[in-house]
């Protein structure tokens, strides 16, 4: 039962904690090349070409039309949508914003997964602040950092040397709320300069904290590739770029259109409780629906 008492709502929780395991061994076993290669890259012992065990799944599901287009174009199976539920309740955009630039995104080198390209973003607000065009601005550089990749946080550190920009490496999660509610705008450049149809998993499958800045109120300046499309609505809820100079374009409007800034942050904070837990139970009943999941639940019980 649960600790801590909590009367009668804690005697009617029924869960039981548990550890969750993957690919559990016996380590004192004799254990031959292929299957210590087996256990660090499963990958490749399987024919990739065989897409036999998706008929043992009821549904498959992508978190964006980004990552459903891609099991099409991969598995050569259909995927119903389950965007991921943000907590947008926890978000309230601030009266008085912060006249400041946010980037939210794990710290690692590119190379290694979605690379959030802080380092570059860092740079392009040096230039514009440099520039004159965004005076008594700041820069908000957040996001986890293992220990792997403290070099990356160094060059970052480097490029911001002589720069208002503060970086918050390991924040916790009510400065990032702070952050994320004070802030006028948000940037993400997750993707760039790299060649999405060869390496699809460098984008951003759909971009979690890009919804939890526009629920904070900050304006969306975002990088126009994969799941960011599916969100910020081009000059409606925020911005999407092609290039960093026209993100520089976006931001320097931003900078200086109060009553754009204002309205768009409205918009933006609006567009975001379409991805709410609400809205996520929504979709997920109708999929459930659809499949017939439920039914199959309750027989499986009986």
């Amino acid at each position: 039962p649960p600790a801590g008492g909590g009367g009668a709502a804690a005697s009617r929780d029924v869960r039981q904690l548990g550890v969750a395991l993957s690919r559990p061994r016996v380590a004192d076993r004799r254990e031959g090349v292929r299957a210590r290669v087996a256990l660090r890259f499963p990958w490749l012992l399987t024919d990739p070409r065989d897409l036999g065990y998706l008929d043992a799944y009821d549904v498959v599901m992508a978190n964006s039309v980004y990552t459903r287009d891609w099991i099409r174009r991969l598995w050569h199976t259909d995927a119903d949508i389950l965007y991921p539920p943000i907590q947008v309740a926890c978000l309230t955009p601030a009266q008085e914003r912060e006249p400041s630039v946010l980037t939210v995104g794990r710290l690692f080198a590119p190379g290694l997964g979605h690379a959030k390209r802080q380092l570059e973003m860092v740079r392009w607000f040096g230039e514009l602040y440099r520039s004159g065009a965004l005076p008594d601005w700041r820069m908000h550089v957040v996001g986890g950092c293992e220990d792997s990749q403290l070099p990356y946080l160094e060059r970052i550190r480097d490029a911001a040397r002589g720069l208002p920009v503060e970086i918050h490496p390991n924040a916790p999660r009510h400065e990032v709320e702070r952050l994320l509610s004070t802030c006028s705008v948000f940037w993400s450049a997750t993707g760039y300069g790299e060649d999405v149809d060869r390496r699809p998993w460098t984008a951003e499958h759909f971009g979690m904290t890009t919804v939890e800045a526009m629920a904070g109120g900050c304006v969306p300046v975002v990088i126009d590739s994969a799941g960011q499309r599916e969100i910020v609505r081009h000059g409606l809820d925020g911005f999407r770029w092609t290039s960093p100079q026209q993100l520089a374009s976006f931001t320097r409007r931003l900078a200086t259109e109060d009553a754009m800034r204002r309205r768009l942050a409205a918009s933006a904070a609006a567009r975001a409780q379409e991805y709410a837990d609400a809205a996520f139970a929504t979709r997920w009943r109708d999929i459930a629906t659809r499949h017939h999941l439920y039914r199959q639940t309750m027989a499986d019980r009986a």
